[in-house]
């Protein structure tokens, strides 16, 4: 009886802990796709952005995080990777409309660098 109770206790920690792995899984991909700008002003001197910029700048990336997270959190597998192909093509044509060719150079290298430190492949 021990023996059965044991093992039970043991299938049931195990499930948990694997529930629990998949969820930090979701949470941990979300944390490299996620450009986390803690300080908009360092990017803005970098690119030397106007006011009308940088207001279009952050909702760009705001709109970038908020579809990173619905696709990883949303989907798995193919559909996943689609969605995230897509969020950050999407994310590198807005850039473009919104930066001049010298700045959106300098911030699709920024991009890059950050993306590929991160383990993602991006353009």
């Amino acid at each position: 009886m021990k023996k059965v109770l044991f093992i039970v206790m043991f299938m049931c920690t195990v499930i948990c802990a694997n529930a629990e792995n998949e969820g930090m899984n979701a949470v941990n991909e979300v944390a490299r796709y996620e450009l986390r700008i803690a300080n908009y002003n360092s990017l803005c001197s970098t690119l030397e952005l106007t006011k009308d910029q940088i207001d279009s700048v952050k909702e760009i990336i705001s709109e970038y995080e908020r579809n990173v997270e619905f696709s990883i959190l949303g989907y798995t597998g193919e559909t996943r990777k689609t969605l995230l192909k897509n969020s950050i093509d999407k994310h590198i044509m807005y850039m473009s409309y919104v930066l001049t060719k010298e700045q959106y150079k300098k911030y699709l290298m920024l991009f890059n660098l950050t993306m590929r430190n991160r383990g993602v492949e991006a353009k």
